[in-house]
């Protein structure tokens, strides 16, 4: 990815806000878990959590975040294993 993955989640918090009004939930939830997150593998955790949310609700969201999403999403599996 170009930009770290805290940068990257925070920009699908603010697609993912403007995609799906009933999903802003998703949207506040990313941005608390990076700005309050207690250790970066909780960051991650929860991250791959709310990108897997995204991923699978696709027809309520963009295809750019649906793309920053699997991104964010594949950064996250490659970094666990």
């Amino acid at each position: 990815m170009k930009n770290d993955i805290y940068t990257e989640a925070k920009k699908l918090a603010s697609l993912v806000k403007k995609d799906a009004v009933c999903r802003s939930d998703i949207a506040d939830d990313i941005i608390d878990v990076v700005d309050f997150g207690a250790t970066s593998a909780e960051i991650l955790m929860k991250l791959k959590y709310y990108t897997s949310l995204v991923l699978s609700d696709k027809d309520k969201h963009s295809r750019e975040s649906i793309d920053l999403a699997s991104a964010i999403h594949s950064e996250i599996l490659k970094k666990i294993v």
